[in-house]
């Protein structure tokens, strides 16, 4: 879930206000990602190097985990 306002964590539950109003799911792990920006800095390495590169998951930009498999699938369905 991204935008998400007002977080509130219990032993098993979560709590949040995202933009369609106000959602809880049941938890027991709870991962917070923030400031998170993609980082091509490896890829621009080896593209000026000459060698063919496939950028998946966040280092393009922020896919999260659909964005991440999307990538993933597409490139191998290249290779």
């Amino acid at each position: 879930h991204t935008s998400v306002q007002t977080i509130e964590i219990d032993a098993d539950t979560v709590r949040w206000q995202g933009a369609d109003g106000p959602e809880v799911a049941p938890a027991d792990t709870v991962v917070i990602a923030t400031l998170v920006e993609g980082d091509r800095c490896l890829a621009d390495r080896f593209e000026a190097t000459g060698l063919a590169t496939s950028v998946i998951g966040d280092a393009s930009g922020i896919g999260y985990l659909e964005g991440a498999i999307y990538a993933g699938w597409h490139t191998a369905a290249e290779l």
